[in-house]
């Protein structure tokens, strides 16, 4: 019977070793000679991890066999090679094919080959790469890890980077006050991590989508249909709002936006605020205001010199306005503006009004056929003082209001 006993090269025996020719040579001893005769590697094959070194193991027959010198080799040296020690060493990756490993022994034709792969070996452990990770989260906020890096860490060393998708994250669905949550791969973990939750806070109000009419003609009030607005959260978290507030006063000329306000939040809706018709003549104006026309622009430029003032009759809830200051009613040796009868919620707004010629007039707007009214007067240029605007001898009960206006200004 052959008995087959496990050993090293480093043996208890008197062992001596030579490196030649990348190649090792090992010799028994001399003292109570025991021929050898069959050794074989205690393997099939060898699987090794880069790095790794290994004792050679074999089967020798007899197992007090000590009257034998063997050699070791390396088929390629880059590969794997035999140090000093008479170990293994896993240098570099094989690729296709392995690398093979010779055991001769010498004054004698026994060969004996193993193959021999090298790889990373298996993975030692799994951690989290902390590098740009952001632990930080909201209370209430949804919890997601896509920016979270899972290494594995292999016996060679290597690190590999694993997809979240073949882990498993032991995680609650919201962020909550000292929440800890824990990654799996295979039977690996990693160690748990304690999450950043910081309470969350009122950021601005933003606006998700404009009303539907976002286009007024002067007078008209905001629309909010169709407008969608958000209360954003530092944790980027939206919510959407509906008892937000806006003033409901008529738009007027020049304005180009309403504010919307939420608690101690505001935001700024853009709109376009514009005349119904626009005025080239002082008869288009004349026939515009008899129509009631609620808002009226004078063309760009327009100068009026009439000898026929224009006549405001009863009229209601007209704006008569320029865009520009270079727009004026001259009247030729008249007042150049009547108004009759009780006016109301008129407004004259950034345009010039004077009177000129050989018997220039020291009143502007004549009130002797008026029954009373309202007039704001805004942004507007006259030819004689404020207390000369108005030919009022009735004295009749006439509101009129001026506000940034220019006086003693001639425009002829």
């Amino acid at each position: 019977m052959v008995k087959k006993v496990k050993k090293t090269f480093i043996f208890s025996l008197f062992i001596s070793i030579f490196l030649a020719c990348s190649a090792f040579i090992l010799m028994g001893c001399d003292i109570g000679k025991v021929k050898l005769e069959d050794i074989n590697f205690k393997y099939d094959r060898i699987d090794m991890y880069r790095g790794q070194v290994m004792d050679m193991e074999f089967d020798i027959t007899p197992a007090k066999a000590n009257d034998y010198r063997l050699r070791l080799s390396s088929s390629d040296n880059y590969i794997a090679s035999f140090n000093q020690r008479a170990q293994l060493v896993a240098h570099n990756y094989t690729e296709d094919a392995p690398i093979t490993i010779t055991l001769e022994v010498l004054d004698s034709d026994i060969i004996r080959t193993c193959d021999v792969y090298i790889n990373d070996g298996n993975i030692s452990y799994v951690y989290i790469d902390y590098d740009e990770l952001d632990l930080i989260f909201y209370e209430g906020q949804k919890l997601t890890f896509d920016n979270f890096k899972v290494m594995a860490c292999y016996q060679s060393g290597k690190r590999v980077n694993i997809p979240l998708s073949e882990c498993t994250i032991d995680a609650p669905e919201k962020a909550l006050a000292n929440t800890t949550i824990s990654i799996t791969y295979k039977d690996y973990y990693t160690e748990p991590i304690t999450l950043n939750v910081r309470s969350d806070t009122e950021l601005e109000l933003s606006l998700d989508s404009l009303p539907t009419k976002t286009e007024y003609f002067i007078g008209e009030t905001f629309e909010s249909e169709g407008m969608k607005l958000s209360l954003n959260y530092l944790s980027g978290k939206k919510v959407e709002i509906t008892d937000y507030t806006y003033s409901t006063d008529p738009l007027d000329v020049g304005q180009t936006s309403i504010q919307i306000s939420y608690q101690n939040y505001n935001i700024s809706i853009p709109i376009t605020v514009k005349a119904r018709k626009t005025a080239n003549s002082l008869q288009q104006l004349q026939t515009l205001i008899n129509e009631g026309c609620d808002s009226i622009k004078l063309a760009n430029g327009l100068a009026f010199s009439t000898s026929t003032p224009l006549v405001l009759e009863n009229a209601e809830n007209i704006t008569i306005f320029a865009e520009s200051s270079n727009c004026y009613i001259n009247g030729n040796s008249i007042m150049p503006i009547v108004i009759k009868g009780k006016i109301k919620n008129v407004r004259f707004i950034n345009f010039g009004i004077s009177s000129s010629g050989n018997s220039q007039l020291e009143s502007l707007i004549d009130l002797s056929q008026c029954t009373g009214g309202t007039l704001l007067l805004k942004n507007m240029t006259f030819s004689v003082g404020k207390d000369k605007v108005f030919s009022n001898p009735n004295e009749v009960d006439f509101n009129e209001t001026f506000n940034n206006c220019k006086y003693n200004t001639t425009l002829d």
